[in-house]
C-alpha cells in the first residue's frame, strides 16, 4: 500500500511538472520552427520596431542629464555622439526590417548585431558614470525587459543580450561603485535577478502560447483541406466527383469561349457492369471501379481532368487537345482494359471493357452543355453498335439533347 502511494505520488508529480514545462514550452522539430518563424515574421518584425523604438528613446533622451553630470566636455561630446549613433542605427534598423527582411535568419542577424551595439553602448555609459551614481541602473532594466518582451528574435539571442547586459552592470556596480552602500548595492542585485528571472518565464510564456496558436491553425488547415478534398473528391476512387468535375470542365469551356483554346472531352461507360455486381456482389464491382480509375489514370496526363460522374459512367477533360490525339487516348485505355485481369472478392477476375464518346470543342459547340450533349450522343452510338468501342460526335450533325447534369 506504501509503495502503491508512493508510486502515485510520483505520477502526480510528473503530470505536475509536465503541465508546468507545457505552459512555458512547446517543442517544435526544426523544419516545423522554421515554417513558424516565417508564418509570425511580419508580426515579429512589428512588434521588435516596437522594441527598438523604446530601447532608442531610453538611450538617448538623457543627453539632459549626461550634461548636468560632465558638462561641455569632451566626455559629454562623446557620450553624446553614442547616444546618436546609437539612434541613428535604429532608425536605420527599422527602415531595415520594415522594408528589406524576408527570412527570419536575416531578422535575428539584424537584431543580433543591433543588439550587441546597443548593449555595449549602454554598458559603457554605465562605466562613465561617477562612483555614487547608480541610478542608470533603472533604465538599464527597463531595456532588459523591452528585449525580453519585444525582441522576438530566437530566444537564445535576447536571452544572451539581457544576460551580457545585465552582467556588464553589476561587474561595474561590484567594481566602480565605492560609495554605494549595501542596501542600495543588494536592490540593484535583487532587481537585476528578479527582472531577468520573469523575464524569461514570461517570454517562454509568449511563445509557447503562439507556438500551440500555430500548431492550431495548422490542424484547422490541415481539416479544411480535407473537408475541401472530400467534397471535391469521389470517395471510392479518389479520383474528381461529379461536382468537382464539372466545374473544372466549366472552366475549361470559358476557357476555350475566352481564348479558342482547344480541349476534348472524353465520356465513358463501363459495359455490362451490372452483371458484375449481380455474379459477384457490390464490393466486388466497387474493387473494379477502383481499378478502372487506376488504369486510366495511369494513361491521362497531370492536366488531364478525370473524374466519375455516377456509377459506372466516367468523363475526361483533354485541354489543348484535339479529337485525334483524343482517339489515341481512348485506344489506349480500351487495349489497357483488354489486357488487364481486375481482381474481385474470392481472388477471382473479370476482365472489363467500356463505350468511349469523344467531342472536341467547336464554335458549333462551344458552351459545355453542347459538348457534352455531343459527347453522350457518341457514347450512345458506341454502345448501340456493341460496346467495347469508340465513337467521335459528327461535326455539325444535330446532337440529341442529353443533359449530363441530370442523367447517370
Amino acid at each position: 500500500m506504501i509503495r502503491s502511494k508512493l508510486s502515485r505520488r510520483r505520477l502526480s508529480i510528473n503530470s505536475m511538472w509536465k503541465t508546468a514545462v507545457g505552459i512555458v514550452s512547446t517543442h517544435l522539430p526544426e523544419d516545423l520552427y522554421r515554417k513558424y518563424r516565417q508564418f509570425y515574421l511580419v508580426t515579429d518584425i512589428k512588434q521588435m520596431v516596437i522594441g527598438l523604438v523604446i530601447v532608442g528613446l531610453i538611450t538617448t533622451v538623457f543627453l539632459y542629464s549626461d550634461f548636468l553630470l560632465f558638462g561641455p566636455t569632451v566626455q559629454f561630446y562623446s557620450l553624446l555622439a553614442l547616444r546618436l549613433f546609437l539612434l541613428l542605427a535604429t532608425v536605420a534598423v527599422i527602415a531595415l526590417l520594415l522594408k528589406a527582411i524576408k527570412k527570419p535568419a536575416a531578422f535575428d542577424l539584424i537584431v543580433l548585431a543591433y543588439g550587441i551595439c546597443a548593449v555595449s553602448i549602454c554598458i559603457y555609459i554605465g562605466w562613465t558614470r561617477p562612483g555614487s551614481y547608480i541610478q542608470y541602473t533603472a533604465l538599464d532594466v527597463a531595456i532588459v525587459i523591452a528585449m525580453y518582451l519585444f525582441f522576438t528574435c530566437r530566444r537564445l539571442i535576447k536571452t544572451a543580450l539581457a544576460l551580457v547586459l545585465t552582467a556588464g552592470d553589476l561587474i561595474i556596480v561590484i567594481l566602480f561603485r565605492e560609495q554605494i552602500g549595501f542596501m542600495i548595492l543588494n536592490i540593484t542585485f535583487t532587481s537585476y535577478i528578479l527582472v531577468n528571472f520573469i523575464g524569461i518565464l514570461v517570454a517562454l510564456r509568449i511563445e509557447a502560447f503562439r507556438r500551440r496558436r500555430f500548431l492550431d491553425m495548422l490542424e484547422e488547415e490541415k481539416m479544411r483541406n480535407e473537408l475541401m478534398r472530400m467534397a471535391s473528391v469521389d470517395e471510392l476512387t479518389g479520383i474528381w466527383n461529379r461536382r468537382k468535375f464539372l466545374e473544372l470542365a466549366e472552366n475549361e469551356a470559358e476557357r476555350y469561349i475566352r481564348y479558342h483554346r482547344p480541349y476534348t472531352l472524353m465520356m465513358i461507360d463501363l459495359d455490362f457492369f451490372k452483371t458484375v455486381n449481380d455474379l459477384y456482389g457490390h464490393i466486388s464491382g466497387d474493387a473494379a471501379l477502383k481499378q478502372f480509375a487506376e488504369i486510366v489514370q495511369g494513361q491521362v496526363r497531370g492536366t488531364d481532368v478525370f473524374g466519375r460522374l455516377g456509377g459506372e459512367e466516367f468523363g475526361i477533360v483533354l485541354p489543348e487537345t484535339g479529337i485525334g490525339e483524343a482517339v489515341v487516348l481512348g485506344e489506349r485505355i480500351c487495349g489497357a482494359l483488354c489486357n488487364t485481369d481486375i481482381r474481385v472478392s474470392d481472388g477471382r477476375f473479370v476482365r472489363v471493357t467500356a463505350s468511349i464518346g469523344l467531342a472536341e470543342a467547336s464554335p458549333a459547340s462551344a458552351t459545355l452543355d453542347d459538348v457534352i450533349s455531343a459527347a453522350d450522343t457518341a457514347l450512345y452510338r458506341a454502345k448501340a453498335r456493341g460496346r467495347n468501342c469508340m465513337e467521335v460526335a459528327r461535326t455539325g450533325a444535330p446532337q440529341a439533347q442529353l443533359n449530363l447534369y441530370g442523367s447517370n
